[in-house]
């Protein structure tokens, strides 16, 4: 079956055990024969689901955004890049489907969507060899928001290679990364940077 080439990495912070129980046996029994990975926090209470190959990662923490305005809002970028970088290095098949912890799934036709991406050009020169899909309602259009590079992170998939160039960046420095712009202008538009990029030159869709 082509479920075989098919890895779910499942990512991230874990809030509803019961509810996160019940999404990855609906990725098991929807796509039988493929590899589940769910990767998470050491010291994390996490389901027992048969089949399910287990990550645990040292949480790197999580710089408040805003201490002023807002103390509980975190910048969990580092939390992001560790979780999936970890859980995409165990996957074993062709491709992988990255989701967060608080996502859902439902369906069974993913690998006939993803396979079908074969040919990308690579236009930037970036090493990718497939187009990449990912979730385009949640990403931000720079066409229209003018902001870069900002693709949704609930989920992607396509070649596991591909994913992890994408996800083997350093997390980054803090708070320095978090508290670039507290004493720098912020630009109103990014579009002065970088006025003609669009989706199929960054890989994703």
């Amino acid at each position: 079956m082509y479920n075989t080439e098919l890895s779910f990495v499942v990512q991230g912070p874990i809030a509803d055990v019961a509810g996160l129980e019940s999404f990855l046996i609906r990725i098991r029994n929807s796509y039988p024969g493929s590899e589940v990975i769910l990767s998470t926090w050491q010291g994390a209470t996490t389901p027992l689901v048969d089949g399910v190959k287990l990550i645990l990662s040292a949480d790197p923490g999580a710089p408040t955004i805003n201490e002023v305005l807002d103390k509980a809002k975190k910048n969990n970028l580092a939390r992001q890049i560790v979780s999936t970088h970890a859980g995409l290095k165990a996957c074993s098949r062709k491709y992988a489907v990255k989701l967060r912890t608080d996502a859902d799934l439902f369906g069974d036709g993913l690998y006939e969507f993803v396979a079908r991406e074969e040919g990308f050009a690579d236009p930037l020169g970036l090493g990718i060899q497939q187009q990449i899909v990912i979730d385009r309602v949640c990403s931000l259009s720079f066409s229209q928001t003018g902001w870069l590079f900002h693709f949704s992170d609930i989920w992607m998939a396509g070649l596991t290679s591909d994913l992890l160039k994408i996800w083997s960046l350093s997390p980054p420095s803090e708070p320095d990364f978090t508290n670039f712009f507290r004493n720098r202008r912020t630009p109103r538009r990014m579009s002065i940077f970088l006025p003609n990029v669009n989706w199929a030159q960054l890989g994703c869709y």
